[in-house]
């Protein structure tokens, strides 16, 4: 199966698909006031992208519960996770069920592969700090929550394996030790 050819971005096409976000959402108070300043901001910033990605991030982001027209940015993540092929790993659902299946890492390299939705990526943070003042920390990924919810791809808060497994909430226990109170004082 051949995969269609897909243009890489250019101007008319952002300026095509900003024309469909204006009909939905206000323009935004700082955007520049010439619409081709404004198309070659986008373009600069989500060039990246090919004209299908772009477009289907400009779909994923109305069909989103997204308030405000969206920021370059919040497209070029959209975008990004945009599939180009068809099949059960299609869309960016499937893209990001795929990505956790493989214990977030490309099955054909072992490396950590960032989260789809978000671009976030595997990292160390601190979990606790013992009574001897040491730091425990657990490898996890910390999701951009609101590109998932615009993209209506939810994320689970599963921890790395090896690391304890289980869901990990976000809470630190404070196992310093606390100050001894003085000592009573007898009369004399």
């Amino acid at each position: 199966m051949t995969m269609p050819l897909s243009l890489p971005l250019n101007r008319s096409d952002v300026m095509a698909q900003l024309d469909r976000l204006l009909r939905v959402y206000n323009r935004p108070a700082h955007a520049p006031p010439e619409v081709l300043e404004f198309a070659t901001d986008y373009a600069q910033i989500c060039g990246e992208l090919t004209t299908a990605q772009f477009t289907g991030a400009v779909d994923a982001y109305l069909k989103s519960a997204g308030r405000w027209f969206p920021k370059p940015g919040e497209l070029l993540a959209l975008g990004k996770g945009i599939a180009r092929g068809s099949g059960p790993a299609s869309g960016l659902q499937g893209q990001y069920d795929d990505w956790e299946k493989n214990a977030w890492q490309d099955p054909a390299t072992g490396r950590w592969t960032p989260c789809p939705v978000c671009d976030a990526r595997m990292g160390e943070h601190l979990v606790a700090i013992t009574r001897e003042g040491n730091q425990i920390y657990r490898l996890l990924i910390l999701h951009n929550a609101a590109l998932h919810w615009k993209a209506g791809v939810a994320f689970t808060m599963g921890a790395a394996p090896g690391t304890g497994g289980g869901r990990y909430e976000h809470k630190v226990r404070d196992q310093r030790p606390s100050a001894a109170p003085p000592p009573i004082q007898a009369d004399a």
